[in-house]
């Protein structure tokens, strides 16, 4: 019986000790779950990365780097004794020698604002006022360097000049004469009322102007992603302008932007293809395209009549064009092509040698053309074909590929057919950029007046010197010969007058 009542006893020993292990264990489960709770509520702050004590001068920089984080980690209400021991522990082992060497009174190495100074000391020193306005007065925006950048330099440059009351003004004048933008550094300066704000304001508006008018071009230059409205005739060869009624329905009529004052249009200073100022070309509603008829060497024609395509930039230049009005001084050659007589002009200029699609009775089969042409107004021209033809002048003859232009006037022969039929001769001299010496005897014999006397010009003239010059010579230590020959030059040069012997009293 004894046997059979601890055998029942012992169970419920161990169901106890077990019920109280149960407990124990929530109840740390508990406190681990609310350290867990406060753990996920704390912000923890890592320091900044040790200072780099090869540059001093960026120690301002790290320091208010390390203030912050005294700041945020809430090191500031702690003892100063440990805010100083972060600090240097934060800047790296090389700051125990520092502070060492700055042998600060045992009571003052808990001085948070002790220790501070003595790193100041060591890492700036007596600060050279002249040095840091200098290269203040100096600093000037770099070209691609954004105002932003630019701003934040000078200003940081200005913290160490000690300018005191008037840093407000002086950074605002280094604005307005540092900008890149001499246009609107001549406007800053013209406003009596200038403040730094309004300078800081205009300078950041002009750069958004520019940066959002070079968007807008760009945009305009890609091909329009919508469908281009049909003319009804199908006879046409070039496709109608995209239409701008939806671009200009609520928006600016000059640029396609949203409404703005005039004077405030990004478009305002552009020059359109059609010659008018004031607008886009995606916003130009001219079908005429007004060249600039500039008086060149060769042919010049109306670009009126010429395809207005801008995509091609390694195009090859067909010359410029016949000039409207005024006396022609161009000559004309009559050449054999495929054994047809043609009247052509000589293009000196034209890189090819092209024909309007109407001056042959026959025209072999065209292939496409395998070169973009254009003209003087850099304007691309249409091409129907080319074929490749014999050309004969004066018993000599060529293969020449030539060009198909319907808008043509009239037949161009270019410089490398010119060049193959012996039109033009080039002499070899001037050919290779070497021009023939003449012999200086004829030289002399046709200008003697060149050659004679001493060529004194005629009058006084009197030189001053500056009032700190300090007067050099050298002798040099002649002897004999060499010394009796200075002598007797320099006599030579006293006869006719051209040096004078000074005494001095």
């Amino acid at each position: 019986m004894v046997l059979s009542a601890t055998l029942i006893l012992f169970p419920a020993k161990l169901f106890m000790s077990r019920k109280k292990n149960k407990k124990n264990i929530d109840e740390s489960f508990g406190e681990l779950q609310d350290n867990s709770s406060v753990g996920r509520r704390h912000i923890t702050f890592q320091p900044p990365a040790q200072f780099d004590f090869q540059c001093p001068e960026k120690w301002e920089k790290w320091f208010k780097r390390f203030e912050r984080y005294r700041m945020a980690s809430g090191l500031d209400q702690e003892p100063e004794e440990k805010q100083v021991t972060s600090l240097i522990y934060c800047m790296g082992e090389n700051a125990e020698d520092i502070l060492t060497r700055s042998q600060l009174p045992e009571e003052k190495l808990n001085s948070y604002k002790t220790v501070k100074a003595a790193f100041d000391e060591a890492f700036i020193g007596k600060r050279n006022i002249l040095y840091e306005r200098a290269k203040f007065n100096s600093r000037n925006q770099k070209k691609g360097e954004i105002f932003e950048q630019f701003l934040t330099d000078i200003s940081l440059m200005a913290e160490r000049c000690a300018f005191r009351d008037l840093r407000d003004e002086l950074v605002r004048d280094r604005i307005v004469v540092g900008i890149l933008d001499k246009t609107l550094s001549s406007q800053l300066q013209e406003d009596a009322d200038l403040t730094l704000e309004k300078a800081i304001q205009k300078a950041k508006q002009r750069e958004s102007i520019k940066k959002q008018t070079y968007e807008l071009e760009e945009i305009q230059s890609k091909p329009s992603s919508e469908v281009d409205r049909i003319h009804s005739s199908s006879s046409s060869k070039f496709p109608l302008k995209e239409s701008t009624t939806d671009i200009m329905e609520g928006g600016c009529w000059n640029c396609g932007g949203p409404r703005h004052p005039r004077n405030s249009c990004p478009a305002k200073d552009y020059t359109c293809k059609c010659g008018k100022v004031g607008h886009f070309k995606k916003m130009c509603k001219s079908n005429t395209i007004v060249g600039k008829f500039t008086k060149k060497i060769g042919e010049l024609r109306e670009s009126s009549q010429i395809s207005v395509s801008e995509q091609e930039d390694d195009a090859t230049y067909l010359g410029a064009l016949n000039t409207i009005g005024g006396v022609s001084n161009a000559w004309y050659v009559d050449i054999f092509i495929n054994n047809q007589k043609v009247k052509a002009k000589l293009d000196s200029r034209a890189e090819v040698t092209a024909i309007p699609s109407n001056i042959l009775k026959q025209i072999p089969n065209l292939f496409k053309s395998d070169k973009t042409l254009k003209n003087a107004d850099q304007n691309i021209m249409v091409v129907d074909g080319m074929f490749t033809a014999d050309l004969e002048f004066n018993g000599q003859k060529v293969k020449e590929k030539i060009y198909v232009i319907p808008t043509l006037s009239e037949p161009l022969l270019g410089i490398t057919a010119i060049k193959s039929l012996n039109l033009i001769t080039v002499r070899k001299s001037y050919e290779s950029g070497n021009i023939q010496s003449i012999a200086l005897d004829k030289v002399v014999q046709e200008y003697p007046q060149l050659f004679m006397g001493l060529g004194n010009i005629p009058g006084e003239y009197k030189i001053e010197l500056i009032d700190d010059a300090k007067p050099y010579s050298f002798v040099p230590n002649l002897a004999g010969k060499t010394e009796a020959f200075r002598e007797r030059k320099i006599e030579s040069f006293v006869g006719p007058k051209i040096i004078r012997k000074f005494f001095q009293k």
